[in-house]
């Protein structure tokens, strides 16, 4: 279960805990614990905000307060942690609960995954005999990276005059989660043939975007160069 439902900053896992403490020693069965429970983690909870409230005056914030805090801090952590842990399996907790205790509240609906709606942009890197180097990457120069609905590239080759539309029909290369990428040309593929190489995105079910504008090159006797 993923904890990023606790906060980050400490005067915020302050009133956090505080809130989870007093509902818990309130109805410690109507969270699935027992008032043992309940009663250790008010005592940890009230550990770690005696702690930090040393900290908020200057005279009392030295090194070993500091430290202290921390020790209890994490304690404070790993208790909340242990006990959410239990309370998401406990058969009664019901989404109303969770909120209540500000914790996660499952996705039994995970929101659906977008079809790639971008085309990725394929750049001839070099050549070298019939090796060519080249990256895809986004059309957004600025981004880095795939865009964020995208799992991968597929990528295609057409040896050949008059690339088909059918995809279908090309050579399938592979996918990939990685910018820089090989291709080798057959070593039957006659001299002046030419070569189009293309590419489309995927998300994680495997749903393709549009496929890009063939980049063509051409096939010498002693290697690929660009097409003119």
């Amino acid at each position: 279960m993923a904890t990023t439902y606790l906060p980050t900053r400490e005067s915020q896992l302050l009133s956090f805990s505080q809130n989870m403490s007093d509902k818990l020693v309130a109805d410690p069965a109507g969270f699935g614990l027992d008032a043992a429970d309940a009663t250790a983690y008010q005592a940890t909870q009230q550990a770690f905000a005696a702690a930090y409230a040393l900290l908020q005056v200057p005279e009392t914030r030295t090194s070993p307060n500091v430290a202290d805090k921390n020790t209890k801090k994490k304690a404070l952590i790993d208790h909340t942690r242990s006990l959410v842990k239990i309370m998401q399996a406990w058969p009664d907790m019901t989404n109303f609960k969770r909120k209540e205790l500000q914790i996660t509240v499952p996705d039994v609906e995970p929101s659906p995954v977008p079809v790639p709606k971008t085309m990725p942009r394929i750049t001839i890197l070099s050549t070298l005999g019939r090796t060519v180097h080249f990256k895809v990457n986004d059309v957004d120069e600025t981004r880095r990276g795939k865009p964020p609905e995208v799992a991968a590239a597929m990528i295609y080759r057409w040896i050949g005059e008059n690339p088909p539309s059918d995809l279908g029909q090309w050579h399938f290369e592979g996918a990939t989660t990685t910018a820089k990428q090989t291709l080798t040309v057959p070593a039957d593929t006659p001299a002046g043939s030419q070569l189009a190489i293309t590419a489309l995105w995927v998300n994680n079910k495997m749903q393709p975007g549009p496929a890009c504008q063939p980049v063509i090159l051409n096939v010498a006797g002693g290697g690929v160069s660009k097409a003119a």
